[in-house]
């Protein structure tokens, strides 16, 4: 630390920039390490509170001249404007990956331990141990690309500071709000928003704390509505999905804290009222999409007679207030359902015009872009987005696209002195994320809403996570839609396939149909949901009956399969979707596998050129067989020692995954006695034309040609194999003892049956 610089702001900027990895990285560290060194040589002690002043300069600015002295390595006087422009930088001086995980809530915060947030992603690329990135429906971990990306735009930012002739507040505040400005604008133009005299956007850390926004329209709309001078207003946010939405949908609608971090970096109370809200005006109703057996149950009649119900007893009558209710429509659960209908949403506003407030949740963003201006947005409804979930950007980003007639109305109610608007919205967001043609909520926030010694922040961790997000975004956006389309089918039906084949009897995907999508069929890419949702089987214990048996795998246990997955073994780590429980009475349970916009871009982006495309198509294929074979891995060794489960090393698994990708799948097909040669060579046409969903689609230029039929051929009963194999299992199972089983190989094996045995 102890070193001569000059007293420029470039070099002392320079000086923390280097230090800053040691410094920020993880604020838990440095605080363990204090702890840890307590009681030992009084020396480490004093360093590490040296640290600790630092770091807390990086949190809150309360830092003193002379811990900033010591860190620099000054040992003549500091300079006074040196000291205050360095006091006004510090917000943007930290390393990225510190940027990334902070400015959200507790779901970002990094952990000592794993370098992984609690969705087991993380702000730090893994260069040296690639992952398989199939968990965009919940977060993904942020590539090397996207991490130069996010650290270019953080040099840009500090880079145009330090050019300035003068630094102070103002100066950064106006350099950081004019980038902000610049995000919004991006984002509108890819959802064909005009700049002008069209509806408004505002960022949001996540689409969780998104969910404030349309609270606070319906309370102001009920506050309008309300006759007299009473400020009453009186609200029920009626969530749909419920349990397929975002785990702090509830909480955030509700007007309740749903972390105990808000993106301020206040500590607060899981469930705690939001300051300056009066938590006995907002009702919260949940209704699930499903029965109790966990099938597909959409109650769009409970849903407008609850409407009814409540909007009816809520009429202003004797003093009280209007109620407003705020029904969301979820364009894509954790599942991809899409609820409730339109004909639904058009007749709860056609009976109650401004007391029905619509919210279109299209947070997994997985709908046709378009479709957020023109299907929500332009009918009126607030929309809802991330970056984070489909276009796989760091978690989390969010946005609220909100229409001109609702932006004109929350400022009229400011600008009249409104009280309805909660103070407590100023710990989620900062005037930055605001447009300037909503000038009066911007004054709002930089006021703190009111709050006495209130002190404004930046929130350079959601620019960042926003920069990276656009690029994605773009990318996806310039792509010619009918591809899109095209591929986006095809992908959903040739994972479906490989699972079928190779997932078999561990894993059995989710089957529901489109008709799950209801009229959202439309507005999603080639009329499919992008989420694979599938159950999990493990051996059951002998009880007795025909060996082997199968359990499916419950809540607790998916989520332990699903942290296996992605801690990494050795070079390779599989991030899939966390897992959704779908039934309480029979533990009906999912994980997920999902296709991010990632994957679109770098397959159609090489469209042009059939060996790059093709190349392309292969990684695609190879990595979704090794989440296969790393899921069938460990559910064929369920329960037993998991180094057992995760002996083989990954360089084998990627090897085997390989093979199964050049023998191809086994026959399958209605097999009937006697095997004539019309069955067989119906078997053979179906299974030697793989893609013929495509057919006469623009991938019959490109796919490789279905093979022909063969005129000669030998075939090998599997299954019989498969009945040898476990009737001499079961056989020696009952001894109790482990047994060694041998498989002897003669002069010419043949492959496809020796690596059906290695299997």
């Amino acid at each position: 630390i102890s070193m001569d610089f000059k007293t420029t702001r470039q070099n002392a900027v320079k000086v923390i920039s280097s230090q800053a990895r040691l410094h920020t990285l993880s604020t838990i560290e440095l605080r363990h390490a204090f702890h840890s060194w307590s009681g030992k040589r009084q020396e480490k002690l004093e360093a590490a509170e040296i640290k600790l002043h630092v770091e807390r300069a990086f949190i809150d600015k309360n830092v003193s001249r002379e811990a900033l002295k010591h860190f620099l390595g000054y040992n003549s006087d500091f300079p006074e404007n040196l000291f205050n422009e360095l006091l006004s930088l510090l917000p943007l001086i930290k390393s990225t990956e510190t940027f990334l995980s902070i400015g959200g809530d507790d779901r970002l915060t990094i952990s000592c331990e794993t370098k992984m947030n609690k969705y087991l992603s993380s702000t730090i690329p893994r260069a040296n141990s690639p992952t398989v990135r199939r968990g965009s429906c919940t977060c993904s971990t942020i590539t090397l690309e996207d991490y130069k990306l996010a650290d270019a735009a953080r040099k840009a930012l500090l880079d145009g500071l330090l050019a300035k002739t003068v630094i102070n507040n103002e100066v950064v505040y106006s350099e950081f709000d004019a980038a902000n400005q610049e995000v919004i604008g991006r984002l509108k133009r890819v959802l064909d928003i005009q700049e002008s005299q069209d509806h408004e956007l505002v960022l949001f850390p996540s689409g969780s704390d998104a969910e404030f926004l349309p609270l606070v329209c319906a309370l102001v709309r009920s506050q309008s509505l309300t006759k007299g001078t009473s400020p009453a207003a009186k609200v029920f946010n009626f969530v749909v999905a419920a349990g397929e939405v975002g785990s702090g949908t509830p909480n955030a609608s509700w007007g309740r804290h749903f972390s105990n971090l808000a993106p301020r970096g206040d500590l607060q109370t899981v469930g705690g009222v939001l300051e300056g809200l009066d938590g006995t005006c907002v009702e919260l109703i949940q209704l699930k999409p499903r029965d109790a057996n966990g099938s597909v149950a959409f109650a769009e009649e409970t849903l407008v007679e609850r409407v009814r119900e409540v909007l009816t007893r809520s009429s202003g009558s004797d003093g009280e207030a209007v109620g407003v209710a705020v029904v969301h429509v979820v364009c894509g659960s954790k599942t991809g359902l899409v609820y409730p209908s339109a004909a639904v949403t058009a007749r709860l506003q056609s009976e109650w015009g401004p007391r029905v407030l619509l919210v279109a949740d299209c947070c997994q963003l997985r709908c046709r872009l378009s479709a957020v201006r023109t299907a929500y947005a332009d009918q009126g409804m607030l929309c809802l987005l991330t970056a984070s979930k489909f276009f796989a950007a760091p978690p989390f980003c969010g946005a609220v696209v909100l229409p001109r007639e609702l932006a004109l109305e929350l400022e009229g109610h400011l600008a009249a002195g409104g009280g309805a608007v909660p103070c407590g919205l100023a710990r989620y967001i900062t005037r930055f994320e605001v447009p300037h043609t909503m000038p009066q909520l911007r004054r709002f926030l930089q006021d703190g809403g009111g709050q006495k010694d209130f002190e404004e922040w930046l929130n350079v961790g959601l620019h960042l996570r926003w920069q990276v997000g656009l690029r994605g975004l773009e990318e996806y956006h310039k792509l010619p839609a009918p591809l899109v389309e095209q591929f986006t089918r095809y992908w959903v039906s040739r994972l479906q396939r490989l699972v079928a084949r190779y997932g078999s009897p561990w894993m059995q995907v989710l089957q529901e149909g489109p008709c799950d999508l209801g009229e959202g069929s439309e507005k999603m890419p080639g009329g499919v949901c992008s989420i694979v949702s599938f159950c999990v089987f493990v051996p059951a214990e002998a009880d007795g009956q025909e060996w082997p048996r199968l359990r499916q795998l419950g809540f607790d246990d998916m989520k332990e399969l699903h942290r296996l997955l992605a801690v990494p073994l050795v070079n390779r780590a599989v991030m899939l979707g966390q897992p959704v429980k779908l039934s309480d009475s029979n533990g009906l349970t999912v994980l997920r596998i999902a296709l991010g916009a990632d994957m679109v871009v770098e397959a159609l982006g090489a469209f042009g050129n059939a060996r790059k495309f093709a190349a392309a198509m292969d990684k695609m294929d190879s990595d979704d067989m090794i989440v296969i074979a790393s899921i069938t891995r460990f559910a064929r060794n369920w329960g037993r020692p998991r180094q057992f489960a995760s002996a083989l090393p990954p360089s084998l698994e990627m090897k085997l995954a390989r093979l199964d990708a050049e023998l191809g799948p086994p026959l399958t097909g209605a097999f009937c006695e006697p095997l004539t040669p019309e069955v067989v060579s119906e078997v053979l046409r179906q299974h030697f034309s793989p893609w013929e969903e495509t057919a006469g689609t623009t991938f019959d230029r490109i796919l490789p040609a279905p093979h022909t039929v063969p005129e000669v051929c030998v075939l090998y009963d599997l299954d019989a194999l498969a009945a040898s194999v476990a009737s001499l299992k079961s056989a020696f199972a009952v001894l109790g003892a482990d047994c060694l089983h041998c498989f002897a190989i003669k002069s010419c094996p043949l492959a496809f049956v020796l690596h059906s045995m290695v299997r």
